[in-house]
């Protein structure tokens, strides 16, 4: 496996597994259908959004800032 696909990997376990189930749906669904249109750039700052708290995505998410 390459270090590429090993990342996508770590990011497609990271939008499923998050924390609130309709975070993991919103952003599971996201990520598998673009994954593979991204570049290396663009999925190293998917990967950091990723690891912003579910409460602050959902806030933002709804309209109501952070």
């Amino acid at each position: 496996m390459s270090k590429i696909d090993s990342f996508k990997k770590k990011i497609l376990y990271r939008a499923n597994y998050r924390g609130t189930k309709e975070m993991d749906i919103l952003l599971s669904n996201f990520v598998k259908k673009y994954i593979n249109d991204l570049n290396q750039e663009e999925l190293e700052k998917l990967y950091e959004f990723l690891n912003i708290s579910d409460d602050d995505l959902m806030s933002f998410y709804q309209n109501r800032g952070v």
